[in-house]
């Protein structure tokens, strides 16, 4: 009985679920969506100061996942398998744990994330831009390998997927972090939770200022998008997309969840009882008034500026006690939030199926894309997800970017050429594009001279593209 009532005293009554995170990812989920549709031209959305800030979610996403899989894990074990003084003996993982635990939370993004790309490449061929289409960033986005090469992540078919690409990677650490991390003092959690935060201000606001940087430091700004011309280029792409900039920011939410089920759960003080809705009504504030704005706000907020804030927020609604986190918990609010996957997947691909008259979309097509997400969870994510099921997707996907890789590096740069002008559509004048297309036509298909053969198809090629000219 004594070694009964010990363990109980070493056990707090924690949630059962974390019923308000899901709403909380849906509503991120939509300001990312709203904001990269403002971005486009002519914009989707009407843009506004408010819009400009949906890419900071970004980061919340991997503080998300990061105490998510945490929580999930500790929260089955007595507190004193996971204290300070717990060595982190109970935590400690094989090399074979730790690549099944990544494969099965690869299995639970993938399918949705490969059938969207898909849908973004069938979207290319019919608009007739297929000739601008690099084989090599399709082959990596597929791989999920995006992330890691500045030269293709910003060519994907799905750019805004890149933070899929850089999480898998922590996955597979995960537990080995954990394991880690447990073995801590929460001191020196919040310690290493402080400095972590305050890496991307060092970085990007007191380095600028050291190195007299013009303020408001946004040397970042003169990066082109697609281009790795420079070395700046090439640093600006990494900043932005490469996991290893985005590790801090992971292990913040791993850290959050630990002291979180160390102290939070039984009696938490009133700013974490009340995080969300502070934390919500802070980001409200920076999200809309200019004089708010950080220097280098949009490299400085996209690796974790506002991490004190939106940590805040997961802490808050962890605790789901106060007004924000009791409305994200309500049970319609958490069914809508499961599909927050799915809106930020398809939000490119459900705006060419929303035809209106209207400039920007309207409710509608919100309506639509979370229709959209809810069909594509439940008829590809969900079947396609079990194990071995998703064994047999990746090995038919590993063929196939294989023999895409095989066959197109034993074709010329004439004939990509001739492609590229033959499928790419000039809206101001088909006939102008088809004789580029005649003109571009390279000398490995048209096989002149050296035999009535090739001139055979040589007058066959031109009879072709000259009654193609003609139609146009």
């Amino acid at each position: 009985r004594e070694r009964e009532a010990h363990t109980h005293t070493h056990t707090h009554t924690r949630p059962a679920r974390l019923d308000a995170l899901g709403g909380a990812r849906m509503v991120a989920s939509l300001h990312v969506a709203a904001t990269h549709l403002a971005r486009l031209s002519p914009p989707a959305v009407a843009p506004s100061y408010v819009l400009g800030w949906g890419y900071t979610w970004v980061p919340w996403f991997f503080m998300l996942s990061a105490f998510i899989l945490t929580f999930a894990r500790l929260s089955k074990l007595p507190l004193s398998a996971f204290s300070a003084h717990s060595g982190g003996a109970s935590l400690s993982v094989t090399v074979a744990e730790s690549a099944t635990f990544a494969f099965k939370r690869t299995a639970s993004i993938y399918p949705l994330y490969a059938f969207s790309v898909l849908l973004a490449f069938l979207q290319m061929w019919y608009a007739g831009s297929l000739g601008a289409l690099r084989i090599s960033a399709l082959a990596s986005q597929l791989l999920l390998l995006q992330a890691w090469l500045p030269s293709e992540a910003e060519h994907a078919l799905q750019p805004h997927c890149w933070f899929l690409s850089a999480i898998i990677p922590y996955w597979i650490a995960h537990n080995t972090m954990l394991a880690v991390l447990t073995r801590l003092e929460s001191k020196t959690i919040t310690k290493l939770l402080a400095a972590l935060s305050s890496l991307p201000w060092l970085a990007l606001v007191v380095l600028p200022m050291t190195l007299g940087v013009p303020f408001p430091y946004e040397w970042y700004a003169a990066h082109p998008w697609k281009s790795a011309r420079t070395w700046r280029d090439i640093l600006v792409v990494g900043l932005k997309y490469h996991p290893l900039f985005y590790l801090h920011l992971y292990v913040i939410g791993m850290c959050l969840a630990i002291v979180f089920l160390r102290h939070f759960t039984t009696r938490p003080p009133w700013i974490i009882k009340n995080g969300a809705i502070l934390s919500y009504g802070g980001l409200a504030l920076v999200f809309a008034v200019p004089g708010l704005r950080p220097p280098a706000h949009k490299l400085l907020c996209r690796l974790g500026g506002l991490a004190p804030l939106q940590g805040l927020l997961l802490l808050g609604l962890a605790v789901g006690q106060d007004p924000a986190a009791r409305l994200l918990r309500q049970p319609i609010v958490q069914a809508i939030g499961s599909y927050s996957y799915g809106v930020y997947i398809f939000q490119y691909q459900v705006l060419t199926l929303w035809v209106q008259a209207e400039d920007t979309v309207q409710i509608g097509y919100w309506l639509l894309l979370i229709s959209v997400a809810m069909v594509g969870m439940h008829t590809i994510q969900a079947p396609l997800s079990n194990p071995d099921t998703f064994t047999h997707l990746l090995r038919i996907l590993t063929a196939v970017i294989l023999t895409i890789l095989v066959v197109t590096s034993f074709i010329p740069d004439s004939l990509r050429d001739w492609v590229s002008h033959t499928y790419t559509r000039d809206a101001s004048s088909s006939a102008g594009a088809v004789a580029a297309a005649v003109a571009a036509l390279p000398d490995v298909v048209v096989m002149r001279g050296g035999g009535g053969g090739g001139r055979i198809l040589d007058m066959r090629l031109k009879v072709v593209l000259n009654a193609v000219k003609a139609f146009s």
